[in-house]
């Protein structure tokens, strides 16, 4: 069901009650805004060993996410590999949780990644998440998981990077940011 403030359950009362509307271009559906929450562009490469090492950090306020806030963020983040045919690995990660956008080192050389996660609001402490990305110059097959974190509190977002053979900068962290979509 909808009606000119949005969606609505079986009563008619409006699912986005609490969430500022406006209207949808030129019609009368109505869209909740999003936004940027956090842009960042200082290039970051992982450290000189074998561990994940954060490349950009966010964190998400409490209940940014949830049934009374957003239904779904979107993080990007961009960056390059090292010229060598060191294993390089790249991942974002959701609270305690990590999914994992791009490993491997022939295709890693010396190349552009980027990836794509979108986190949606599923109920109280779960989340479905969808990292989409091309790590080597490929599209990688997308990942499909669930999270289970508490949108209660605050959260950590952020991208890491990691070398094989310990070697700084083998994953390098251009851009990062943590959009709001509603």
């Amino acid at each position: 069901m909808g009606n000119q403030f949005g969606q609505t359950d079986a009563s008619g009362k409006s699912l986005y009650s609490s969430l500022a509307q406006q209207k949808a271009g030129g019609s009368n559906a109505a869209v909740t805004p999003g936004g940027v929450l956090n842009l960042q562009t200082a290039s970051s490469g992982n450290a000189a060993d074998s561990t994940d090492d954060t490349l950009h950090t966010y964190t998400l306020p409490a209940n940014v996410l949830g049934a009374s806030g957003a239904k779904r963020l979107r993080v990007r983040m961009s960056g390059t590999t090292a010229s060598n045919a060191n294993t390089k690995t790249g991942k974002v990660w959701f609270g305690s949780a990590s999914f994992t956008f791009g490993s491997g080192s022939t295709l890693a050389n010396n190349k552009s990644w980027y990836a794509e996660a979108d986190i949606d609001y599923v109920g109280v402490g779960s989340q479905n998440v969808t990292v989409r990305s091309s790590w080597g110059g490929s599209e990688q097959t997308p990942v499909v998981s669930t999270a289970t974190q508490d949108e209660t509190g605050s959260i950590v977002i952020k991208d890491t990077g990691a070398s094989s053979a310990s070697s700084a900068s083998d994953v390098v962290g251009k851009t990062f940011s943590v959009e709001v979509l509603n």
